[in-house]
This record gives C-alpha cells, structure tokens and sequence, in this order.
C-alpha cells in the first residue's frame, strides 16, 4: 500500500521531467544552431577583410603599373630614336673610314716610293760630297792652310805642355793629382768588391770625377793665364777660321759645280718629298683614326641602344604580363568581396533569428524549471 502511495507521488514529477529534457534539448540546439551561424559569420568576416586588402593591393598595383609601362614605352622610344640616328649615320661615317684607310693606303705607298728615292740620291749625294771633299783638299790653298793649322797645333800642344809641367811643379797640383790617383782607387776597389754595395760606389764615381775637375781646372786656369799658350791658341784658331771660310765658300759654289751641283740639288728634292710625304700619311692616319673613332662611337652606341632596346622590351612584357594579373586579381578579389558581403547579409539575419530562438527556448527551459519546483 505504502509503495503504491509513493508512485502515485511520482507520477506528477515524472510527467513534468520529459517537457523538460525536451525544452533542454530544444535550447541545446538552438545554441548549436546559433554557434554553427558564428562561425560561419566569423568565416565570411574574414573572407570579407582579406577581399577587400586583396582588392586594395590589385587596385593599387594596378595604379602603379600604367606610369611603368608608360615610361618603359618612352624609353624603347628614345632607343629606337637613337637606331635610326645611327641608321642614317652609319653608311657615311663607314665610306669615310673607307675612304681615310685607303687614303693612309696610297700616303704609305708615296713613303716607300720617296724613301727609296731619297735613299738613292743620298746614296749618290754622298758620293758626289765624297768627290768634292777630295777636289777641296787638293788645292793649293786648301793645302796650304791645313800645313799652317798643324804647325800651329803643334805649336799650341807644346805651349800647354810646358805650362802644364810647370803648373806639375807647384804643390796645388801635387795635391790635386795625388787627391785623383787616390779617389779613382777607391773607385777601382768599390768596383772590384763583391758583391758591391751601390751607395758607396756611386758616392766613389762623384768624389772621383770632382777630383779629376779640380785638376783639370787647375789645367784650365793656368793656360788661360798664360800668354804663350793664349798667343798659340790665337794663332791655331785664326788658321781654323780661313780653312772654315774656304770650306763655307766651297760649299756654296757646290749646287753650281758642273757635276755635282744636279746631283745635290736631286738629293735636296727628294729628301723635301720624303718630309712632305711623312707628314702627308701623318695627316691621313689622324683623319683615319678620327674616321675610326666616329664609326666605333656610332656603332658602339647603335649596338647599346639595341642591347637597351631588347631589355626594355622584356621589361615591358613582365610589366604587360603583371598588369593583366593585377586585373585579374582585382577581379577576383571584387567577386570574392562580393561574395562575402552577400554572405554577411544573409547571415546576419539568420543570427538574429538564431538568438532570438536561442532566447526563447532558454526562457521556456527555465519557466518549466520553475514550475517543477
């Protein structure tokens, strides 16, 4: 009896515990529901921000690239400027390095002809000068005077010989002589020594030849003084001068002597050909080379301009191949924006809903709670 009394007493609490595991397990999923929306939100959220940093670096990228393209499209232009420049320039500059290497062609081939030439005529000059020294020597002046400049030699030696041993007699050139023999010994044992050291033989070469200039200064200083050796010096000197004025008269009557005058004459000709034609191919090879330099500065910048030319290009094609990229980035990333803005629009409502259901059955859970107590 006692137990019947007791399940008579639950039923009541038995009949109200299932609406409430049914409310609990309503609000459990209402709340799974609604996290399951967070985290889609939270999904297109993010979705949402990388679209539009991924829309702002596309647009910029496609800001920046234009003015690249742009500047790279004007500097192919400049290059381009510059070929067909060179374009214009280069078949004259190159007719004229032509024309100057063979100009400098036909100026060396007159240098070999006026060499030879001059060398022949030298050649016949010299002999002629040979047969003329003979016929001067052979005349009787000419013989004469060269008999009166030997004995005044011959008597100019004697006067400085015997002054320079009368000046051997006193004690400065004693000295002086002695100070030679001694410095150029010292000179010969530096020399012989093994191995040498360079700074005491060079130091031995200067005392030894400023000895041998005192001594000879000595020399010097006492013939100058003295008037046997002026008075012969005069004499020897005045016979030179009339045997240098026969020899300069001579030599002027050269160019009319019957025989060797044409022959002189040819000699001079052809040595004023050989200087006129080494400065003619001195002149063609500096036009040369300055025709050589303007063609390889030309070419040189052609060759550059093109080699520009070529990088550019490559340049402007990964410029091209960026810009088409960056469109389709920017594309991209607007779809994906737009996506995600659509996303939150459907979703946020979807939340409200979600919280609000989640609200409603927490609020029910509860009522059911309360009334079980």
């Amino acid at each position: 009896m006692r137990s019947a009394l007791v399940a008579l007493a639950l039923i009541p609490a038995l009949a109200l515990a299932a609406p409430i595991d049914d409310a609990r397990r309503l609000t459990e999923e209402a709340r799974r529901a609604l996290q399951a929306i967070d985290t889609a939100l939270a999904a297109a959220q993010l979705a949402h921000q990388h679209a539009t940093r991924d829309v702002a670096t596309a647009a910029g990228q496609r800001a920046a690239l234009p003015p690249r393209i742009h500047a790279t499209q004007r500097n192919i232009s400049t290059q381009q400027e510059q070929i067909d420049a060179a374009a214009k320039l280069l078949p004259a500059l190159r007719q004229q390095a032509d024309q100057s290497r063979n100009d400098a062609g036909a100026r060396q081939a007159a240098l070999t002809l006026a060499q030879k030439r001059a060398e022949l005529s030298q050649a016949a000059a010299t002999k002629a000068k040979v047969a003329l020294q003979k016929e001067f020597d052979a005349r009787p002046d000419v013989q004469s005077l060269l008999a009166r400049q030997a004995d005044a030699k011959a008597k100019l030696d004697a006067a400085t010989d015997a002054r320079v041993a009368q000046l051997g007699l006193t004690a400065d050139y004693r000295a002086a002589r002695a100070a030679v023999e001694a410095k150029e010994a010292r000179l010969a044992a530096h020399r012989a020594a093994a191995p040498s050291d360079a700074a005491k033989l060079a130091d031995a070469a200067t005392q030894a030849m400023q000895a041998r200039s005192i001594l000879e200064n000595l020399k010097l200083s006492a013939c100058a003084a003295d008037p046997a050796v002026v008075e012969a010096r005069k004499a020897h000197q005045a016979v030179g001068a009339d045997l240098a004025a026969l020899r300069k008269q001579f030599d002027q009557d050269a160019a009319t002597h019957p025989t060797a005058g044409p022959i002189l004459k040819a000699a001079a000709d052809d040595q004023a050909a050989l200087t006129a034609a080494t400065a003619a191919l001195k002149t063609a090879r500096a036009a040369q080379a300055k025709a050589d330099a303007a063609l390889k500065e030309v070419t040189t910048e052609d060759a550059a301009a093109r080699k520009a030319i070529d990088s550019l290009s490559r340049q402007l094609a990964t410029l091209n191949r960026e810009h088409e990229q960056a469109l389709a980035d920017l594309r991209d990333a607007d779809l994906r924006l737009k996506a995600a803005e659509a996303e939150l629009r459907r979703l946020l409502p979807l939340r409200a809903q979600a919280a609000k259901t989640l609200q409603d059955r927490q609020q029910q859970e509860d009522r059911l709670r309360q009334g079980r107590k």
